[in-house]
């Protein structure tokens, strides 16, 4: 094969991608995908577009698409999701759930001008694209799964804690998804979330509306105003788009009880590994998207060393894969600032 054998494949392979990243996002969308997970037996277009009130052409042409594209099995009798697929695009319960990240790509790519401002040298709007909020939720769907069924189960102080009643602040909380996930696991414990975007608040507080130990309220994580009352602080992807980075953390800090956890997630590269895997390419492809955000990429010893810069004990990192890490650490009993 020649270099321009490999690069045309390369170039084919991106676009098959591009179309198989759509697919599978409408599938979700629009319910597709979670009819057929549930199905005991293939199914004909017809028959999904009924159970789900769908015009029944859009159906069929998305099954065929989609047929074509190896995201499900065309058969003698209609179509069927493999069992593997139904894991990784439909099942967000599950630590293998790679579905609402596929959502969050195609929905970024409808906020694709923003890159006229980042490429133009223009000023970055507050919303950075209208469809940021809604990809935002499907994106952080692993991360809050992995967050109680994979990181917790480690950390069994921090569980006790949450069992016995604590108050959580989750900063820059958007549409409430973490503590939608997390606050009826621990009903003991107090939840709070903060974020500058009154209308993830309104959002979050809609979606929340029936978790008695959850609450929320407009602010900005640069302008925490508790103190030492705080026993878990949980950043979920919004790091990287702070701009005072070391200030956020100083004031965590302040608001942490001694003996109180930061837990820090954040989509780095792993430095340790090759850069061509998968994860380590995945991240390092999606810069220019932290950069329309306003945002960038921070490496795992940049965290590490925020956190230990706010007064933090050096941070344990937890490797989930995919590119995500938690960094996880706690205020030093005695502490009093």
């Amino acid at each position: 094969m020649t270099n321009t054998d490999g690069y045309s494949m390369v170039a084919w392979e991106s676009l098959i991608g591009f179309w198989r990243v759509w697919v599978i996002h409408l599938g979700r969308r629009y319910g597709i995908l979670e009819v057929l997970s549930k199905a005991r037996a293939p199914l004909e277009g017809g028959e999904i577009a009924g159970s789900l009130n769908l015009n029944p052409y859009a159906v069929d042409a998305w099954l065929e698409s989609a047929s074509a594209l190896k995201v499900v099995k065309k058969t003698s009798r209609g179509y069927r999701l493999p069992r593997a697929l139904a894991t990784l695009l439909v099942d967000d319960e599950n630590p293998k759930f790679m579905g609402g990240l596929v959502s969050y790509y195609a929905l970024r790519s409808l906020d694709f001008d923003a890159f006229d401002a980042l490429f133009l040298g223009e000023t970055h709007s507050d919303t950075h694209g209208s469809h940021l909020s809604e990809a935002f939720v499907e994106g952080t769907r692993w991360d809050h799964t992995v967050f109680l069924k994979t990181l917790l189960p480690k950390l069994s102080t921090l569980r006790r804690k949450l069992d016995a009643g604590s108050n959580v602040l989750d900063l820059g909380c958007g549409a409430g998804g973490w503590i939608a996930k997390v606050a009826p696991h621990y009903p003991k414990s107090h939840f709070i979330g903060v974020d500058p975007d009154e209308h993830s608040i309104q959002e979050a507080r809609e979606k929340c509306r029936s978790i008695p130990n959850a609450e929320f309220t407009l602010g900005r994580a640069e302008e925490l105003d508790f103190e030492g009352v705080i026993d878990l602080i949980y950043l979920g992807e919004v790091l990287y788009v702070i701009k005072d980075k070391q200030s956020v953390l100083n004031a965590c800090y302040r608001a942490l009880k001694p003996n109180g956890y930061i837990v820090v997630c954040e989509a780095v590269c792993d430095p340790g590994r090759n850069t061509w895997r998968d994860e380590n390419t995945l991240v390092r492809g999606a810069l220019l998207d932290y950069m329309a955000q306003g945002g960038r990429t921070l490496g795992r010893r940049d965290i590490s060393q925020l956190i230990a810069n706010a007064g933090f004990a050096k941070p344990r990192e937890h490797n989930m894969h995919g590119g995500l890490f938690f960094f996880v650490s706690r205020k030093p009993a005695g502490s009093t600032a």
